[in-house]
């Protein structure tokens, strides 16, 4: 998952970024479980000559265990109620952490353990993104580690996409597609069950 050696000479989406100092980035908490960040601005935007981006986006990287204790809060509270609650609140944090490991969840990405994290499972949470001047470019590239190989760092942008799916494009305005309904395609759809 990850690539340790030859890495570019740039920054690029998907670097992780450990031990920085520095005060522009985002403190987290717990930080017991707090690891470091994960760079989410597209590489092309962060390498091209012209116009270059002003900030640069991360996200923070936690371990799974932090994910458990959120969970366990969450359901304890949800389930108090059932008759058998910790039955309940063991099941259902079981499928979230599986689902975690498929990388399912929306706004979360698994990262497997390695040497990087203590041997520990993380994930980055897509759903706290920062950002942080350009000038500060050097300073984070000192302090990376290692970077998304593929195709995971394709499945970052992925993700990363689908949490702003719905920025993409505008909808499509209602008159307009009356209009076109009425004046394409209502013909052919009566024609068609007119035929039945």
């Amino acid at each position: 998952m990850y690539k340790k050696r030859c890495l570019e000479k740039y920054l690029c989406q998907g670097d992780i970024i450990l031990d920085i100092k520095l005060e522009k980035i985002q403190e987290f908490t717990p930080k017991k479980y707090y690891k470091g960040i994960l760079i989410l601005t597209y590489t092309c935007d962060l390498i091209k000559d012209q116009q270059p981006v002003e900030y640069i986006n991360y996200c923070p990287i936690f371990t799974i265990d932090c994910f458990i204790d959120d969970s366990f809060k969450y359901y304890k509270e949800k389930f108090k109620e059932k008759e058998n609650p910790l039955v309940a609140i063991k099941s259902a944090i079981q499928q979230k952490v599986e689902a975690i490991y498929d990388n399912k969840p929306k706004g979360l990405f698994f990262l497997m353990p390695d040497k990087i994290f203590n041997g520990e499972e993380c994930y980055a949470n897509l759903e706290q993104i920062f950002s942080i001047g350009i000038e500060h470019l050097e300073k984070i590239l000192d302090n990376r580690k290692v970077s998304l190989k593929s195709p995971w760092i394709e499945k970052l942008g992925f993700k990363l996409g689908y949490c702003f799916n719905r920025i993409a494009i505008p909808d499509f305005p209602i008159k307009k597609f009356r209009k076109l309904y009425k004046k394409h395609h209502l013909d052919q759809i009566e024609k068609l069950f007119n035929t039945i």
